[in-house]
């Protein structure tokens, strides 16, 4: 029982800490830090509606690896007038260590190539062609409310850092390039795989070692501008589904 006390303690400095992180920093709407607080305080719900006293094995794990792909929605108003749509489609791999039960710590590097147009002083289309590289870079916590064996829906919260690195080409050769620095919070769910065929998933775990299979759907926003001090905004939302692995 003290044990269970001490593990829950744990967890209850985990939930402040994230909430300091997602509700705290100087995001610029105000709406959107209300709309992080509302989701993070209805998947503390979540999490606390779950009997985590009643524990169970849990299958260990050391490492999880996510393949993620989605839109991602910036800020930018020129964004649909240059590209031609309002978002742009972003590929991510996210690699993470267990440092304790449900916090993982880690990180994740992304691809995005647009293609679009130049725009002349009167904001007519220009022939000059261009295209846009980014390269996300992040570092981040992530926190599981998973508390029971084999629990089918995972919420989870996270927030962390980024660097984001950009090259813009254009078909007369020059190029425009540099890095953004900020910082994102977000979450999402968790379906785990192994409940809709538990014996291909103990195959699957005695063949390579994979303890849990997900079907991963996240959500984040991320403040992209140099804290504050850049002229360049790449700051958005980006919605996300992919699959994880805990090995």
């Amino acid at each position: 029982m003290a044990f269970k006390e001490k593990e829950l303690f744990q967890d209850n400095r985990v939930f402040l800490t994230l909430f300091i992180l997602l509700t705290c920093v100087p995001v610029k709407e105000n709406r959107m830090k209300k709309s992080l607080a509302v989701i993070f305080l209805l998947v503390i719900f979540m999490g606390i509606a779950s009997p985590a006293a009643q524990g169970g094995d849990r299958q260990d794990y050391n490492w999880s690896v996510e393949l993620r792909s989605g839109v991602y929605w910036p800020n930018v108003d020129e964004w649909e007038e240059v590209y031609g749509r309002k978002v742009g489609f972003l590929t991510e791999i996210h690699l993470r260590r267990q440092l304790l039960p449900r916090l993982e710590v880690g990180g994740s590097v992304g691809f995005l190539v647009e293609s679009g147009h130049g725009r002349t002083s009167s904001g007519e289309a220009s022939d000059q062609d261009f295209t846009l590289f980014l390269v996300p870079l992040q570092v981040e916590g992530v926190y599981l409310f998973d508390f029971l064996p084999e629990q089918l829906l995972v919420p989870y919260v996270k927030a962390g850092l980024d660097l984001w690195l950009f090259l813009e080409r254009g078909d007369d050769s020059r190029d425009w390039s540099g890095t953004k620095g900020g910082y994102h919070g977000g979450g999402g769910l968790l379906l785990l795989l192994d409940r809709l065929d538990p014996e291909g998933a103990r195959n699957f775990l005695r063949s390579t070692g994979i303890v849990n299979s997900y079907i991963v759907m996240d959500a984040r926003y991320a403040n992209v501008d140099n804290f504050g001090s850049s002229d360049l905004d790449l700051s958005g939302w980006i919605f996300q589904a992919g699959l994880m692995f805990q090995f």
